[in-house]
């Protein structure tokens, strides 16, 4: 009897004390057997800095606790968030840790040594594309390891937009192979949104049906918010301007509700079907205005989570309407419909998982494209 209570205080002992000992940080070894390194949650630590105040010094000191998800999602939130990993180099190879976002604000990397001497590095989207350490739509920093060599890394993310991101190390030969076949997919996928802004443009010069304009207007702002999204705005259109990629995704985001209203409007027929809903459509058109102007007098947590949070209601709204007025008969109403549903489905997702982090998966972020 009493060695059992011995054994289960022995136990509670290892519990409560040996907790740092269970979840001990391992530490990434970098081998010539791979060239890839998804960081998974037993590899990365974080720790949330709530008043984006802590000094590096008292970082070193804080609480770190390990992660549970290899991907990180804290959607919007105003805290600095930390992360800590430790790695060694038993090959000849440079490595590269990149970073699978890329609207994130500021992305701080501190090197620290074994023989306690730290090094920083900055970047993101408050800064210019030329001052990036590599040329790449995301983010990335060599982790300048020599053979055998074992380093502590601090990264810090601070942005007023939504943070989904993964942690990648890849040797630098895998690394700079694999960004032009990335970026072939997406100037694909980017090829076939400018077709089809082209093929109604030319619809509406010859039939002059104002309809295919606010279409065209619709694909080319949804285009150029994905354009900022997925980090290509910053390496070839406004890289050198910061102020204005920084500010680019809500303030396309907003154009796009502009013309969605307009679009709408007219494809359905709301005038002669549906004229009490003109206001409704005033209003989304409004809304969408208030937040690119708003977004660029100054881009805030609040205004990026209001862009967010009108999109729910009003995708769904639209979607019930264009239902309505198709079981009035209005035939061309149900490719709206079909249109509008999967696209509501894929928002609705999306949007959640902006505003609360639920997946871990970055296919996420594709879901919009799809």
């Amino acid at each position: 009897m009493y060695k059992c209570i011995g054994f289960f205080k022995i136990f509670l002992l290892i519990h409560l004390f040996g907790i740092q000992f269970i979840y001990s940080q391992n530490t990434i070894q970098l081998t010539d057997s791979a060239q890839y390194y998804n960081l998974t949650f037993d590899k990365i630590e974080f720790f949330e800095d709530k008043f984006t105040s802590m000094s590096f010094a008292e970082i070193e000191k804080a609480n770190f606790l390990p992660s549970s998800k290899s991907s990180i999602n804290s959607g919007f939130s105003n805290s600095k968030f930390w992360y800590r990993i430790k790695a060694k180099n038993s090959t000849e190879n440079s490595w590269l840790l990149s970073i699978g976002g890329t609207i994130l604000d500021e992305v701080e990397l501190y090197d620290k040594y074994e023989n306690g001497t730290v090094t920083r590095r900055v970047t993101g989207d408050n800064y210019k594309f030329s001052t990036r350490e590599v040329e790449s739509p995301t983010f990335a920093f060599y982790l300048n390891l020599k053979k055998n060599e074992t380093k502590t890394y601090y990264i810090s993310v601070n942005s007023k937009d939504t943070k989904q991101f993964k942690f990648y190390i890849r040797s630098e030969k895998l690394y700079f192979r694999q960004l032009p076949q990335y970026l072939y997919v997406l100037f694909f996928y980017f090829g076939i949104l400018f077709m089809m802004a082209l093929y109604n443009l030319l619809l509406y010069f010859s039939i002059r049906k104002i309809t295919y304009l606010y279409y065209v207007l619709y694909i080319v702002s949804f285009s150029m918010m994905q354009f900022a999204v997925f980090g290509l705005g910053n390496q070839f259109i406004w890289g050198e301007h910061p102020w204005f990629g920084n500010r680019a995704p809500t303030f396309f985001a907003g154009i796009c509700t502009v013309s969605i209203s307009f679009f709408s409007y007219n494809y359905l027929n709301i005038k002669n079907l549906q004229p009490k809903f003109k206001p409704y459509f005033i209003y989304l058109a409004m809304c969408g205005l208030a937040i690119s102007l708003i977004n660029f007098i100054k881009p805030t947590l609040i205004t990026n989570f209001f862009a967010v949070f009108i999109s729910i209601p009003n995708v769904f709204l639209l979607f019930i309407l264009g239902l309505k007025i198709r079981l009035k008969g209005y035939k061309p109403a149900r490719y709206y419909i079909v249109a509008w549903g999967i696209l509501f489905v894929a928002i609705l997702l999306f949007l959640l998982n902006s505003l609360f982090g639920f997946s871990e998966s970055n296919y996420f972020g594709f879901i919009l494209p799809i």
